[in-house]
């Protein structure tokens, strides 16, 4: 189980992250999240409201649902798609412990072929994961 990874952003950048693959995955989902709620303040702040108002109001919106009167981008269809896949993505992210911890927990004692397709059918779930995570974020920045 991995410890330590080098993540290729693109574009040259090379993040060093300490931590397992999963916290880098709940870190860049954490981070989207942020980054989408100082959207949304910044856009509340240039409206004529202070740092301090915009920050509020991105608080009340994301835990009550209130509309700061710009208009949402997402149609409906999207905003199911959003919903559903905030749910696979959980799902994803606990089967994909679930076959880390079984891989971890392994004697050897199964074979190699088993521990190969243990090993494809976690590579297919992050690959599976990693695809959902970036719709979830256009998305989130279409909000």
């Amino acid at each position: 189980m991995a410890e330590h990874l080098f993540v290729f952003e693109g574009d040259g950048v090379v993040r060093d992250f300490q931590g397992s693959y999963t916290e880098y995955l709940e870190y860049r989902q954490d981070l989207a999240q942020q980054q989408a709620q100082s959207k949304k303040g910044q856009a509340v702040s240039q409206k004529g409201g202070t740092a301090v108002v915009a920050d509020a109001v991105v608080v009340n919106q994301s835990k009550a649902g209130v509309s700061d009167g710009s208009k949402n981008t997402l149609s409906q269809t999207e905003k199911k798609e959003l919903n559903k896949i905030e749910k696979e993505m959980s799902k994803l992210a606990q089967k994909i412990k679930e076959l880390e911890d079984k891989i971890g927990k392994s004697s050897g004692s199964e074979g190699y072929s088993v521990l190969a397709d243990w090993s494809k059918e976690l590579n297919a779930l992050k690959s599976d994961l990693n695809d959902k995570e970036e719709r979830w974020i256009d998305l989130v920045e279409k909000k």
